[in-house]
């Protein structure tokens, strides 16, 4: 771009302003009225092709918006400056229009701050950065710092243009993202605190998101979800703290608005989760593993392990097989452990005991036996299987284990 037109009334802009490429032709074209933007806004290639227009008035986008700089056509359509965006239809989808990317006047790189080799000396080896945080895609607003005798703080809007998520703890289990309703067109804002000092370990950050997932990359439960590469629990926080030597902190928001993607565990169960809590970085004296622990399903040194989601009610099922039959088994799921390392949980079965080790479902045209229901969990490599029967309630009870 070489040349610039503009039109000036009263000193406001008027009438139409264009930019020009160095081969002469226009670049774009905008016209104001009154120093405001009314009318057509174009965008044009050195070959004179349009690849970009969209509507003003009074200064805001509406109407249908054609782009197609990044080779590929697009159309989007805003209403009073905001783009008109259709809730999801995946399991879990959410959608964040606080803050429309083109109403950014003016946002710096966070990386005028802080260059990222250099903040790699301030994070912790238990956690690791995802796709080294997109870094070159955060920028900053409303910047303040104070400096004192032993520390500095610094406050500050993270605006993110893409995913801005860690891995922990070391082995990278699980992914914490903190901006996981990401939509065309808007940025993601998270206010942001920051203490600090010369020495690492005194480092602690405390992000403000409105809404974070937290998704499972290693260990026996998987998503049952073409829509997510992993199981992922969704919900709302006041707060993400990282403390250099106490680790992550989540704070969840009263009103947490649970979601969860359904969950398969190697290749057989099928899990529905309703409630559930985020355990990390927890002593297994607070994680309540209740019966599990009693029955000796999970250890004592794998709770010190355990980096995942305490489930309550949901829903399991799973297809019986047997050298006769093959039918679907549902029931209820009362706690749950899924974590980046095993998973282990109950099954509650509505059954009537008939003879020996066999029971029946319903109406009595399915029929299973225990052994061999054990024998199947083992096939899928499961481990710890056993079962316990309530007589007085019709309820057999069936726990494992998955590595």
């Amino acid at each position: 771009m070489i040349k610039t037109e503009r039109f000036y009334l009263s000193e406001k802009l008027d009438s139409t302003a264009s930019t020009f490429h160095q081969n002469g032709k226009k670049s774009s074209s905008m016209h104001y009225t009154a120093n405001k933007r009314n009318g057509r806004y174009e965008i044009y290639s050195e070959t004179g092709d349009t690849i970009y227009s969209a509507n003003y008035t009074d200064d805001k986008i509406d109407g249908w918006v054609m782009d197609r700089r990044n080779k590929k056509v697009e159309f989007l359509y805003y209403e009073n400056d905001k783009l008109v965006v259709q809730k999801p239809s995946t399991a879990c989808g959410c959608i964040d229009t606080s803050y429309a990317s083109n109403r950014t006047k003016f946002a710096p790189p966070v990386s005028s701050l802080i260059e990222y080799p250099k903040l790699l000396n301030y994070k912790a080896s238990w956690l690791m950065f995802e796709d080294s945080l997109n870094y070159n895609s955060i920028f900053y607003t409303g910047f303040q710092h104070s400096s004192g005798t032993n520390s500095s703080f610094a406050s500050l809007n993270l605006m993110l243009f893409k995913e801005f998520a860690i891995n922990i703890p070391a082995d990278e289990q699980l992914k914490i993202i903190l901006n996981p309703c990401r939509t065309k067109g808007y940025l993601s804002r998270i206010e942001t605190t920051i203490q600090y000092s010369t020495k690492a370990e005194y480092t602690d950050v405390t992000f403000n998101p409105k809404r974070i997932a937290i998704s499972f990359l290693k260990g026996p439960v998987k998503s049952n979800s073409s829509d997510y590469p992993g199981f992922t629990c969704f919900y709302n926080v006041m707060d993400v703290n990282y403390d250099f030597e106490q680790r992550i902190t989540i704070r969840p928001e009263k009103s947490r608005d649970f979601c969860f993607t359904p969950a398969v565990i190697r290749d057989f169960l099928q899990l529905t989760i309703e409630e559930g809590e985020p355990a990390l970085f927890r002593n297994s004296n607070d994680i309540h593993a209740g019966v599990l622990s009693n029955k000796n399903i999970v250890r004592q040194e794998e709770l010190e392990k355990f980096f995942g989601i305490i489930a309550g009610k949901g829903i399991a099922q799973f297809t019986y097989k047997d050298k006769t039959s093959s039918f679907l088994i549902r029931g209820n799921t009362s706690q749950t452990l899924l974590g980046g390392q095993y998973a282990c949980g109950n099954i509650h079965i509505a059954c009537t005991k008939t003879e020996g080790n066999n029971y029946s479902l319903g109406n009595g045209t399915k029929t299973f036996n225990t052994d061999a229901l054990i024998n199947l969990f083992n096939t899928y490599g499961f481990s710890r299987v056993a079962t316990a029967i309530d007589k007085i309630n019709k309820i057999l009870t069936l726990y494992y284990f998955a590595e």
